[in-house]
């Protein structure tokens, strides 16, 4: 019995020192310091994007309607116009994703029309319009296009080299702050630039 009970002091000691050892919690007043990462990965985050449905006369599309399927699910049942000239429908995709539409004939197909826009606001796909007067469509998902990028570069002989910069946007971008580390040759230490 005195083993017994001098193993459950040890016990509790050895539990009691162990729990004193962890990190203090700050208190209420103090602040913690939290760090983000710089860049989190995109390639699998759910985008919404916006089907947009189209009446030319503005009463409705008189019984037409679209299933709108992704990978084979179907996410939007008999969607339609009931009465006026336009409707919207927000629905989730993966890069990747394969979306598609069925289309339900009715009084007047010729009237409608719809579109997909992509989280950026682009136009994505269309259907029923002078651009693609048929009434289904298919596309896939994928990833925006980035606004800058390296779109060409050359490495000649002697100082016959040049780094092409694409700007794909509305504004005028200031480069002023960057800079494009070089080795010339044989780097004197290996994975750091000389100039």
């Amino acid at each position: 019995m005195r083993k017994a009970i001098t193993m459950l002091f040890v016990l509790a000691m050895g539990v009691s020192l162990w729990a004193d050892n962890g990190t203090a919690r700050p208190s209420k007043s103090e602040t913690t310091e939290i760090r983000f990462p710089d860049h989190i990965g995109t390639n699998n985050r759910t985008e919404t994007y916006l089907l947009y449905l189209i009446d030319a006369y503005g009463d409705g599309w008189n019984g037409a309607s679209l299933d709108l399927i992704v990978n084979d699910v179907v996410v939007g049942d008999d969607l339609t116009i009931d009465d006026g000239e336009e409707a919207s429908y927000q629905f989730d995709v993966e890069i990747g994703d394969v979306v598609s539409t069925v289309w339900t004939s009715g009084d007047w197909d010729g009237e409608c029309a719809y579109a997909f826009y992509d989280p950026a606001g682009d136009i994505v796909a269309e259907a029923g319009t002078a651009d693609n007067p048929e009434l289904e469509v298919t596309f896939t998902v994928t990833p925006p296009v980035p606004a800058v990028w390296f779109s060409e570069y050359a490495e000649g002989t002697s100082s016959n080299k040049y780094l092409e910069i694409y700007n794909g946007t509305d504004g005028t971008l200031d480069l002023s702050g960057l800079a494009f580390p070089n080795v010339g040759n044989s780097p004197s230490v290996p994975g750091e630039y000389e100039y």
